[in-house]
């Protein structure tokens, strides 16, 4: 899931409107795989003055008609806190759209909206949510083959080759190991160990003074100079995420 919660703002006076919203975006959000947490207002102040002190959202779902404000009134005022917010509009009227596209609005969704309408504005909200993960191409034994970085293992150096430990197997390319840190390029978890180990993080099960344990059982050993290194990168990678 993604690591830190994804925090919508759900602002409309009618109380069982937010509800089914919130019940929606929980199973949107589940599907997806993201951690969602659904922040309830009852009026444009009070969301106003969360914003004010301090609260983020990274998407707004607001009617148009509020107490005390225009959904359009709020939304521009949320923008000054936060520029990229997303927008969903979720109305009984039409008389507000123009307006709202000129506000970006992501959508503008007329009540009583469907299940299938709300999770389609949803999914497209979430994309910008998660991270795209990026995808590594390298030649093994004359084909093209791409991995899915998370599922590497490790890498190890053999010879005048690099052998690629994934979970679905192992791969053999003809590459020094100073050319494939090349190729990963900016995918800068990875860990190395001594000359001959890059190894994913994600994929690390112990890390000991004299060796590293990964999912598959497999365990390489760890230079003794290298330990507090090691050790060190590991942690914080796992605070990271």
């Amino acid at each position: 899931m993604h690591a830190s919660p994804c925090k919508i703002a759900l602002c409309d006076d009618n109380a069982e409107d937010r509800a089914l919203v919130a019940r929606y975006l929980s199973r949107c959000a589940a599907e997806h795989r993201i951690s969602c947490q659904a922040a309830e207002f009852s009026s444009a102040g009070q969301l106003l003055a969360a914003a004010a002190a301090g609260e983020t959202f990274f998407a707004l779902v607001t009617d148009t008609c509020l107490s005390g404000a225009s959904g359009m009134e709020l939304a521009g005022e949320l923008r000054k806190y936060l520029p990229d917010l997303k927008l969903v509009f979720l109305t009984a009227s039409r008389d507000f759209a123009v307006e709202a596209f000129s506000l970006r609005a992501d959508h503008y969704l007329l009540k009583p909206a469907s299940e299938k309408d709300l999770c389609s504005a949803f999914d497209r909200i979430f994309e910008d949510a998660v991270p795209r993960k990026k995808s590594l191409t390298l030649r093994c034994r004359g084909s093209l083959r791409t991995f899915d970085p998370d599922d590497i293992e490790f890498f190890e150096v053999q010879d005048h080759s690099v052998c690629i430990h994934t979970v679905q197997g192992k791969f053999s390319l003809r590459l020094t190991m100073k050319a494939l840190r090349e190729e990963l390029g900016d995918m800068t978890d990875f860990i190395p160990c001594g000359a001959s180990f890059l190894v994913n993080p994600r994929h690390i099960r112990t890390v000991s003074s004299s060796e590293i344990t990964v999912g598959s059982g497999e365990r390489f050993p760890v230079p003794r100079r290298l330990h507090k290194e090691i050790e060190t990168a590991y942690l914080n990678f796992c605070h990271r995420t």
